[in-house]
Order: structure tokens, then sequence, then C-alpha cells
């Protein structure tokens, strides 16, 4: 198990650059809505919907039936 020391140290480490960082921001509606509003000020982010990614293949090469 990962002590909590680790995490806050990789986690500091992370910036938005980083995958996770940014799942995370993406995935939480009003830190999202938030981060999308201070980049693109001239938009208007009422209505935005979190699609839950994870069941998304991450590799875009076509897999092959051999694996």
């Amino acid at each position: 198990m990962v002590s909590k020391q680790k995490i806050r140290q990789k986690l500091a480490q992370a910036d938005f650059t980083d995958e996770v960082m940014f799942g995370l921001v993406m995935s939480q509606l009003e830190i999202c809505r938030k981060f999308l509003k201070a980049v693109l000020p001239q938009h208007d982010f009422t209505k935005l919907k979190i699609v839950d990614q994870s069941h998304h293949q991450t590799d875009p090469r076509p897999s092959s039936p051999d694996q």
C-alpha cells in the first residue's frame, strides 16, 4: 500500500499536463467549470456534462485478436 506521504508528494509534483491530474480536474464538475472559465472567460460554461471515460480504450492502436 502506498503511504499518504508518497501520494502527497506525487500530487505536489503533478501539473496539468499530467494525465492523472487532468482527469481529476475534468471529472469534477465545479472544478472543471472554474478551470474552463479561467482559461476561456469569454465562454459560458453553465451547461457542462461530465462523461465517464473509464470504459474507453486508452491505446489508439487497434488491438490484435492474438493478444
